[in-house]
């Protein structure tokens, strides 16, 4: 079985980011168990935008894009995360949602839009290089990529973890709730806290990459840098409340983010060395 097989067979075991459709009555439940930058994201994405997600998972993300905008499509591989996504569709209604299923490596959709997602997919492809490639073919002349990426130092902690559940607390529950305390903050839906589980701590495939690397995938694809999450500057944060990330960061894009990696081993802990790097297709 290659990585691909390998990975759809791990999501069809264990849908993610995984829920209880009884969670969800009404379009404000929707809204308000969002994850914080799935509500960002809904707030600074233009209403009149087309969005399209690849590797929407569950659809919880581009169900709550759609019930304000026209053109939202959500793509994904996974027999059980799309199955679940449909029923969200199916649930509220969402006339201005498309799902499809498909491979990232063959997606199939002869379209562009405004606004291309692909979260904490790249890094469990079997060549996470070639799959932005892919997913770039989907991007409108001047509009934005946005990927988010496994950081190879900002996951140093994170493997330490791992190793820790594996030997010495293993099927330990307790420790598990206090290694995922700060991912999904609440516990009370059991299966969004098996499936956060078992995509950080018992994935069949992940990869780490560095922030030099992805510019060179800017570079060579004709794609603009424009930000990221964390930022790239020394001693700085992005600041979620008050900044925009589909604004151009003026920064020197120079060896002082191989540096400023080194804090994520530490600032992005809780995040499972997570970062988010927007783009513009020129």
């Amino acid at each position: 079985m290659d990585i691909t097989e390998k990975v759809k067979d791990f999501y069809n075991r264990t849908p993610f980011p995984d829920f209880e459709l009884s969670r969800f009555n009404s379009k404000g439940d929707l809204i308000n168990s969002a994850f914080p930058f799935a509500k960002y994201l809904n707030e600074k994405i233009p209403k009149d935008a087309s969005v399209v997600d690849i590797g929407c998972g569950t659809g919880q993300l581009v169900s709550l894009l759609s019930l304000e905008r026209n053109n939202v499509v959500g793509v994904d591989m996974s027999d059980s995360s799309f199955a679940k996504a449909k029923k969200l569709k199916e649930r509220f209604d969402l006339k201005t949602l498309r799902l499809f299923q498909a491979d990232i490596f063959n997606i199939g959709i002869d379209e562009q839009f405004d606004y291309v997602l692909c979260l904490g997919v790249l890094h469990h492809t079997k060549d996470a290089k070639e799959a932005f490639r892919q997913i770039l073919k989907l991007a409108k002349p001047n509009g934005y990529v946005v990927i988010g990426l496994y950081n190879k130092f900002g996951r140093i902690s994170l493997y330490l973890r791992k190793f820790l559940l594996h030997t010495i607390f293993r099927d330990n529950e307790t420790v598990k709730r206090l290694f995922l305390k700060k991912q999904i903050l609440s516990f009370n839906d059991k299966e969004r806290f098996r499936g956060w589980y078992n995509d950080q701590f018992e994935h069949v495939h992940e990869s780490g990459h560095t922030v030099s690397e992805v510019l060179g995938w800017f570079k060579e694809n004709n794609i603009e840098y424009i930000n990221s999450i964390p930022t790239l500057r020394l001693a700085y944060d992005f600041d979620i409340t008050s900044q925009n990330l589909f604004d151009k960061e003026e920064i020197n894009l120079n060896s002082k983010h191989i540096i400023n990696q080194l804090r994520w081993i530490f600032s992005t802990a809780n995040d499972g060395g997570y970062f988010i790097t927007v783009g513009r297709k020129i």
